[in-house]
């Protein structure tokens, strides 16, 4: 079909109604695919895997809020975790809301007053992992759950049973590109339950913080220290319920899925100063959301950076 394409008739042909009178082929390619590195620089170019991307670099995945998702490569093949597979975890904190909500009919005084610290049976958990549209993905995971509902978790704020699923705003292709992951995760009862998951709450140990339960292995990212502090996006402040306010981009406390083993509605934090703490009251929506996932090796993201520092996901 040679009229539809430039006269030149090699490998930079473009459809005619792509090429402006003015200027001829090589001028309009330059363009719309940038000179830097020739015209065919993009043409040709589908993007890079996410498997070739070093520790720290980071990526834009999914959204939340209506915008995207900044994730930090923090690993590659990690022990335990799927084969072929990059480990993300979020730059900050994307969303401020309770663990878990109070259970009132729970024969467990401490999980009726605070929360329940097993993370098989946790809200969040089962947020994270869910694609639904507003108000749907709640489910009770045992005879005495309740939802986060204002009428579950403290003075009502950051209440998350009328939000989506955390997944409800990634594209089909995002969702593809997650690998199922199983991991360990302790309970105080004694002993350890085997989950699979999409997206997961990392452990202490996954961190590099001792915390007297063994949950995993440490990944790379956090050889470096100072990836463990983690500020709140504009968004989970702005759509923060909790009084007072948060403030944005400054550093606060964050979810661990790891039990303290000191009381049955009690789980470990990370602190706004990088160390740790006991939280008893986990029906408290003050604290932030980083959520852990594990993508395909194979998984194509742009080779170009934007300007935030990042690669961007190829939809």
């Amino acid at each position: 079909m040679p009229g539809l394409y430039a006269p030149d008739g090699g490998v930079n042909r473009l459809p005619k109604k792509w090429i402006t009178p003015v200027g001829g082929v090589n001028k309009e390619l330059k363009e719309l695919y940038g000179a830097a590195g020739g015209a065919n620089r993009k043409v040709f170019t589908a993007g890079i895997t996410i498997g070739s991307l070093s520790i720290g670099d980071k990526v834009k995945y999914g959204k939340i809020y209506g915008d995207p998702i900044i994730w930090i490569v923090a690993d590659k093949n990690h022990s335990g975790y799927p084969a072929n597979s990059v480990t993300l975890v979020s730059q900050k904190l994307l969303k401020f809301l309770p663990y878990d909500a109070r259970e009132p009919s729970n024969p467990d005084g401490n999980r009726a007053a605070g929360g329940n610290d097993r993370y098989d049976y946790s809200n969040v958990r089962h947020f994270l992992n869910s694609n639904a549209s507003a108000g749907t993905w709640y489910a009770a995971q045992h005879t005495y759950d309740t939802s986060p509902s204002t009428s579950y978790v403290y003075n009502g704020y950051n209440a998350y049973n009328t939000a989506p699923g955390f997944l409800n705003q990634f594209t089909a292709k995002e969702i593809s590109a997650l690998f199922d992951t199983t991991y360990d995760s302790k309970i105080f009862e004694a002993g350890t339950v085997s989950l699979t998951d999409k997206m997961l709450l990392l452990s202490c140990t996954e961190i590099g913080i001792s915390s007297g339960v063994v949950e995993g292995s440490k990944l790379a990212l956090f050889n470096n220290t100072s990836y463990i502090i983690a500020n709140s996006t504009v968004d989970a402040a702005t759509n923060s319920t909790f009084v007072p306010k948060e403030t944005v981009g400054v550093a606060y406390n964050w979810w661990t899925r790891t039990p303290a083993m000191s009381s049955s509605s009690n789980v470990r934090q990370i602190t706004s100063s990088g160390g740790i703490t006991n939280y008893s009251n986990l029906y408290v929506g003050d604290t932030g959301l980083r959520p852990a996932c594990n993508l395909s090796e194979n998984a194509l993201v742009s080779q170009d950076l934007d300007s935030d520092g990042c690669h961007i996901f190829n939809n």
